[in-house]
């Protein structure tokens, strides 16, 4: 519900422009490059139609020298919506969605393309986060801005082009494009297709994570200079930390969220959204080769010194589910604090608590132990 209603937001940028309408008798246009105000002739142009929710080209037809177009048939029913698109120098440039009789022509605009990419940027990239057991649902909306002249076509062609490029975290599934073509090129890179025109336009996708797989939270990485990251996050008690600006909680269409701010981010830097999420198996098992010895050691050692000897294979009772969730939940806590303190932090308040944590979970072992073989 949330992905669709964010994702609503992200609306095409109209290549075509309409005059007052008119009869549905046909449909009239012609092709334009705005730089210099210059009809483009000999381009190819499709009429697509929509129903059922499906899209399908109903039919092509080539511009004549002044770049004019006109599609008439039984087709052209009063209030069906239709596009169009202009296929010039290899590159695809679709219109918005009309409808059939609302427009008495319709304005194709094309562009000299370019590969170069300096001239854009993006000037918010807005990422929505909501947080659920076990997974993650990431929703990206980036408002780019195209400061030259031409579209900025990428590389590739057809439908191999790669336009706007985005890393994906590892583990990334159900990839969902919002706002045009969707590639995966491989299994941490997501490409839309559709060319960067001069000025602003905007671009949105979606995908889902397992937090088992994450590395010490979520990581962002611009694939633009960007201006402006707006971090929303659900729920919206959450605390998130790794240098944003908290600017509070945020009603969007009826939901909560946290809102948080991180401006002038470089092209290429990674941004780290440390989620306060279950410390994953990697993490305990990590702790318990680097720091468990400890605490294996003192079970060893109360075990030797209740029978005076090492202990032989006996048969336990089973053991108390209250302990064992109570023990589970002090090494998660153990592995979280070593995770935290990788990234920094005072070290004496650091060996003060995991050595208060050790000790508890040192007792509920004694305890634990106790219980199972009738001590």
């Amino acid at each position: 519900m949330a992905r669709w209603l964010f994702c609503g937001l992200a609306l095409i940028g109209s290549l075509a422009l309409t005059v007052p309408p008119t009869n549905a008798d046909s449909i009239d246009g012609y092709v334009l490059n705005p730089n210099g105000n210059q009809r483009v002739g000999g381009v190819e142009v499709a009429f697509y139609v929509r129903q059922d929710d499906q899209v399908s080209e109903i039919m092509r037809k080539t511009a004549d020298e002044a770049g004019r177009f006109r599609f008439a048939g039984p087709f052209l029913t009063a209030g069906t919506p239709f596009a169009l698109a202009a296929f010039y120098k290899d590159v695809t440039y679709f219109s918005s969605m009309l409808e059939v009789g609302a427009q008495k022509q319709v304005i194709l605009e094309v562009y000299e393309p370019t590969g170069d990419e300096k001239t854009i940027r993006i000037v918010s990239h807005n990422l929505f986060l909501r947080v659920e057991e076990g997974s993650i649902e990431a929703i990206h909306l980036a408002q780019f801005y195209n400061g030259g002249e031409h579209a900025y076509v990428g590389s590739g062609q057809g439908k191999e082009r790669r336009v706007s490029e985005f890393r994906l975290p590892a583990g990334a599934f159900n990839i969902q494009s919002h706002s045009g073509h969707i590639h995966q090129a491989d299994e941490t890179t997501f490409f839309d297709n559709q060319p960067l025109l001069p000025g602003h336009s905007q671009l949105s996708f979606s995908f889902d994570l397992n937090t088992d797989l994450l590395d010490g939270g979520y990581w962002h990485e611009a694939a633009y200079p960007t201006e402006r990251v707006e971090l929303f996050v659900q729920p919206s008690t959450l605390e998130v930390g790794g240098g944003w600006t908290d600017a509070g909680v945020m009603d969007l269409h009826g939901q909560q969220y946290r809102r948080l701010l991180m401006t002038d981010v470089a092209a290429g830097q990674r941004l780290l959204v440390p989620l306060p999420i279950d410390a994953p198996m990697r993490w305990i098992l990590k702790w318990i080769a680097l720091g468990g010895g400890a605490l294996i050691g003192a079970v060893v050692l109360l075990v030797w010194k209740r029978i005076g000897e090492p202990p032989q294979p006996l048969s336990p009772a089973p053991p108390d589910p209250g302990l064992v969730q109570q023990r589970r939940q002090l090494l998660e806590a153990i592995a979280r604090l070593d995770r935290t303190h990788a990234e920094g932090g005072d070290e004496e308040v650091y060996r003060q608590t995991r050595q208060r944590l050790l000790d508890q979970a040192i007792n509920l072992t004694r305890r634990s132990e106790g219980q199972q073989y009738g001590g």
